[in-house]
């Protein structure tokens, strides 16, 4: 095989949580006196550090405290919890995918903006804590997606180089984070950035479903 260790992201990638994310944010806003935003716009900031998709979702500017910024995202947690477990599906072929990867011995992990709690309620929910060995949530370094700070984290962890493992998500942050990193990448469609955007960061690989995901970290097509 090619890649000995297959890095996820999550959101976008392993579960759909596109609507409850953007509903999540603008019912923050809406709630605590801001305007809304077009859901187009949230999902281009789906995968930043949490506190910076409030700021920039809030329109605050870049010297914000961060007090103020944490009641937002505190705000915004609550809410996310209240509808995502009902609202968030996995996306076609992901469970396939990781079984088929699981099987040929290739070790899983994911790095994710995601909170460690949040993602392991998901987790629980879809039945996935068995298949990764490792995951890295975004209290785990100081300095988030596009930062490689995640990925080296999350290699250290597992004991591998970053020639031995690809990272796979769906924005640009993941792909800027993985060329950072000196890994290779795998940019999927399907989930919040476009082809267009994914195309432009050059990911190694880029595919259109899941179920093309063994192929490539396996090299088997």
């Amino acid at each position: 095989m090619k890649y000995r260790l297959a890095i996820w992201d999550f959101d976008g990638t392993i579960l759909d949580t596109r609507r409850p994310i953007t509903m999540s944010i603008n019912r923050t806003l809406s709630e605590t006196g801001r305007a809304q935003r077009d859901v187009a716009e949230i999902q281009q900031l789906i995968g930043l550090p949490l506190p910076e998709v409030m700021r920039r979702a809030a329109k605050l500017p870049p010297d914000t405290d961060a007090a103020s910024i944490e009641e937002l995202c505190d705000r915004y947690r609550t809410v996310f919890k209240e509808m995502a477990p009902e609202n968030a599906p996995m996306f076609a072929g992901v469970r396939e995918a990781l079984a088929a990867l699981r099987e040929a011995g290739v070790e899983l992990a994911v790095a994710t903006s995601r909170s460690r709690q949040s993602l392991e309620m998901f987790f629980d929910q879809h039945d996935l804590r068995a298949d990764f060995r490792f995951w890295a949530g975004g209290q785990c370094v100081a300095r988030g997606k596009p930062n490689p700070d995640m990925l080296h984290y999350v290699l250290d962890n597992c004991g591998r180089s970053a020639a031995d493992a690809v990272m796979i998500g769906d924005t640009t942050h993941d792909m800027e984070m993985g060329h950072a990193a000196g890994v290779h990448t795998c940019a999927v469609t399907y989930g919040m950035h476009d082809v267009a955007q994914l195309e432009a960061v050059k990911p190694t690989y880029l595919v259109h479903g899941a179920h093309e995901l063994p192929g490539v970290v396996l090299s088997l097509s």
